[in-house]
C-alpha cells in the first residue's frame, strides 16, 4: 500500500467517524420516539441528556491521560476543541481566539450532529440542548473554575456557534 492510499484511508476513516458521530444521536432519538409514541418523551429526553452529560465528563479523563495544561480559559478551550474534534471527527470544525481577562472564544463552523439533523429533517433545537449539556459537563470536568457561555448557536439558526470559556 502506498502513502497516498494510507492518506486516503485515513481521510475516509475520519469522514466515516464524523458521519457516524452525527448519525447515532439522531437515529437514537427518532427510534426511541417511535417506540414511545409520545408516551415517554420526557423520560427519553432526560435519558438523552444524562448520556450526553456523562459523555462530556470523559474529556476530564482524556485530559489527565494526555497530561493537558488546563490552567487558563485558552487551555480549557483548546482541550475541549481537541477532544470534541476527536470524538465527532473532522466534521467538527472550529477556531479558538484568546480574549481579554482570561476568556477564550470557540467559534464552531461545522458540526456533524447538526448536519445529520438537518439532512433528516429533525428539529435542531433538540441537538442544541444535548450540545449544551455535553459542553457544560466537559468544561466543568476539564477545569471546574470555568464555564461555557453560548453566544451564538447554529441549531437555533445562527451561521456559527460561538462559545465563551469564562471564569465562574
Amino acid at each position: 500500500m502506498q502513502n497516498s492510499d494510507l492518506n486516503s484511508i485515513t481521510e475516509a476513516r475520519w469522514k466515516i467517524a464524523s458521519d457516524f458521530a452525527g448519525y447515532l444521536p439522531n437515529i437514537f432519538d427518532e427510534e426511541m420516539r417511535k417506540i414511545s409514541q409520545g408516551r415517554c418523551d420526557a423520560e427519553i429526553k432526560e435519558a438523552e441528556l444524562n448520556i450526553w452529560k456523562d459523555a462530556g465528563k470523559k474529556q476530564k479523563r482524556y485530559a489527565k491521560e494526555f497530561n493537558c495544561s488546563l490552567s487558563t480559559a485558552k487551555d480549557v478551550a483548546e482541550a475541549f476543541s481537541f477532544f470534541s474534534g476527536a470524538i465527532f471527527g473532522p466534521g467538527f470544525q472550529n477556531r479558538i481566539t484568546e480574549e481579554k481577562n482570561d476568556i477564550a472564544k470557540i467559534t464552531i463552523f461545522s458540526c456533524p450532529i447538526l448536519k445529520i439533523a438537518l439532512e433528516r429533517g429533525a428539529d435542531t433545537r433538540g441537538a442544541a440542548g444535548l450540545c449544551k449539556v455535553f459542553s457544560d459537563s466537559a468544561i466543568e470536568g476539564l477545569n471546574p473554575a470555568y464555564r461555557p457561555v453560548v453566544q451564538k448557536n447554529m441549531c437555533n439558526g445562527d451561521h456559527e456557534c460561538e462559545v465563551l470559556i469564562v471564569k465562574k
